[in-house]
């Protein structure tokens, strides 16, 4: 489990040298989180667990703040002897309504503001590296360089809670849908397939891809409809045959039986022709 943000303590003595690397870790952040959402259903994107945010939040939250760094840097130039302070209730994060806003705007929004603050780190005079203010939550001095540090391990602190979140409901949603969609036992194959009826076993498929449909990353029909649900043989010699469902970055194997394969072609197939 994730430490909590407020219990982190810090030292703030890294080398002034180390201001380019900071910054791009500043700068590498919109990226990494669309790298790590890109797979994770809406469902999970926006699920809570209990009374904690939800993964879209997490990066709302990250642009609620990117107005209150930004800010700061200018308590720098002004000569604050003391740093505005965050607003500790995040209220500004909870009336939002992330949840509510299209991912690919949040994204786009956090990515803009970003880009914001680290342009101001880029164009930031190096003989003004050393401009000290405190931290009002830390009670300590913090220069411009541990600022931006902070942030950046801020950062980093509400990635790892994206990940926690999405591993945890993934492994729930599995546990709950994977029974179902499983339940098609593994037999060797006699034979080839039987002809594409889409009969004796097709209500058992037409629910694996329904499970699959619910708990998967993307629509399996129109272009992704084959990448996230597929068949799978093990080898030339191995006459057993599996479907593949992944979710959140995690792929399971469902037994089919040769019925099971025959229908599962002719279901994909129906779904094709709609799009």
């Amino acid at each position: 489990m994730t430490i909590r943000w407020t219990d982190r303590t810090f030292r703030f003595d890294l080398p002034e040298a180390l201001f380019p690397v900071i910054v791009e870790r500043l700068r590498g952040t919109p990226a990494r989180i669309e790298d790590k959402v890109r797979t994770l259903p809406p469902t999970l994107l926006t699920q809570r667990d209990g009374d904690q945010w939800s993964i879209q939040e997490h990066i709302g939250h990250l642009l609620d703040l990117d107005e209150l760094h930004t800010a700061r840097l200018d308590d720098f130039l002004a000569g604050a002897e003391v740093l505005r302070p965050a607003d500790m209730t995040n209220r500004k994060t909870w009336e939002a309504h992330h949840n509510d806003r299209p991912l690919p705007d949040l994204l786009a929004a956090f990515r803009r503001e970003r880009l914001h603050f680290v342009a101001r780190l880029d164009a930031w005079d190096p003989d003004l590296l050393a401009l000290t203010a405190r931290h009002p939550r830390l009670h300590q001095p913090m220069r411009v360089l541990d600022m931006a540090y902070f942030t950046a391990e801020h950062d980093d602190h509400h990635l790892a809670k994206m990940t926690e979140l999405a591993r945890k409901l993934s492994s729930s949603a599995k546990s709950d849908c994977a029974p179902r969609a499983c339940a098609l036992q593994y037999r060797p194959l006699q034979g080839p397939p039987h002809p594409g009826s889409f009969s004796r076993r097709s209500s058992a498929v037409e629910q694996l891809i329904r499970n699959q449909q619910v708990i998967g990353s993307n629509p399996i029909v129109g272009s992704n409809k084959i990448n996230n649900l597929r068949l799978l043989s093990p080898g030339p010699t191995d006459p057993r045959r599996f479907a593949i469902w992944r979710f959140a970055g995690l792929e399971e194997a469902c037994p089919l039986e040769a019925e099971d394969i025959d229908a599962w072609l002719a279901f994909t197939a129906q779904l094709g022709g709609r799009t």
